[in-house]
């Protein structure tokens, strides 16, 4: 039986042992012995935790992200780490992306096909497989790819880039590693001019175990496998957000008109980007022509011009 004062009540496991150890060592030797037994305890337990610090993987806020789907009390989310490459959780608005999720076809970006010996062109180019089969289909939304077949980060992002999608997530195949996921970084300086230059959706690495969520999410029992391995499982439309933070725009209906419900507040700054991003790629809606703004929450006037 262990009488603990109550100045060190609520105080860890180890703090109490050590103390413990400390008052009981004079006492006699079988206490000694316990005491000793207990202190090497202790020790190794106190070891054992500093070394699962010491490997446990450090994200920092920036390197956080979650996709997420759903709405109002029902809505699954999974945590994401954001490449070092393309937008980042720093610059607000202009990393968030709401879309439909679709599976890359290949699922891994290269399928059967083979590495281009061209010797004119640089082991990246030559790493480049070209656009996916279904890039029609890809074009506009996020794209889910693995790095089954050893692409790097850049080279999976120029694939998805070019294959017209507005973000990449990148599944971690890593069987021994169900949870781990890590920024993507260019491996070398023509990889990252690459990245600077012409890389500018956002790309974000999720675990296999969070892969396997989100391409079942909407499966049923009685869907056809098949299918499921298509992405008939996967959620109609998913939020990409930085952590710690929830998206400044939501979908509330996806049919048309598109219609948004408004979280956050924007700045003056991220106005102005969104608007120049945005610019030449849709037609502005006016309110004098007699048809309603639902997106703008605003209602047409009765009469043309007015």
């Amino acid at each position: 039986i262990i009488l603990i004062p109550k100045n060190i009540r609520g105080r860890s496991p180890e703090y109490i042992a050590l103390f413990w150890c400390e008052s009981t060592m004079k006492i006699s030797p079988t206490t000694s012995i316990l005491s000793a037994l207990l202190c090497r305890l202790n020790y190794l337990a106190s070891a054992n935790d500093e070394q699962s610090y010491r490997v446990f993987p450090q994200r920092t806020s920036k390197e956080a992200a979650v996709i997420e789907w759903g709405h109002s009390a029902i809505i699954s989310a999974l945590d994401g780490a954001v490449a070092t490459f393309g937008p980042q959780t720093s610059q607000g608005a202009n990393f968030e992306v709401e879309t439909s999720p679709v599976l890359a076809n290949p699922i891994d970006g290269v399928g059967r096909k083979r590495k281009n010996d061209d010797e004119s062109l640089s082991d990246f180019d030559k790493e480049y497989p070209g656009k996916l089969k279904n890039a029609d289909e890809v074009e506009g939304n996020m794209v889910i790819m693995t790095d089954a077949a050893g692409l790097s980060g850049v080279t999976m992002a120029r694939i998805a880039k070019e294959s017209g999608a507005a973000a990449l997530m990148v599944v971690n195949t890593d069987q021994n590693a169900g949870d781990f996921i890590y920024s993507l970084e260019p491996e070398n300086d023509e990889e990252a001019a690459y990245a600077e230059e012409n890389i500018d959706i956002p790309v974000v690495m999720v675990s296999l175990q969070a892969g396997n969520v989100i391409t079942t999410a909407m499966a049923t029992e009685d869907m056809d496998p098949n299918d499921v391995n298509k992405g008939a499982g996967l959620p109609e439309r998913v939020r990409l957000y930085a952590g710690g933070d929830r998206p400044f725009f939501e979908d509330a209906m996806s049919g048309k008109p598109m219609v948004y419900l408004i979280h956050n507040m924007l700045t003056s700054e991220e106005c102005d980007e969104l608007i120049r991003m945005a610019d030449g790629n849709y037609d502005r809606v006016d309110d004098t022509n007699g048809v309603s703004n639902y997106l703008e929450n605003t209602i047409a006037s009765k009469k043309r011009g007015e």
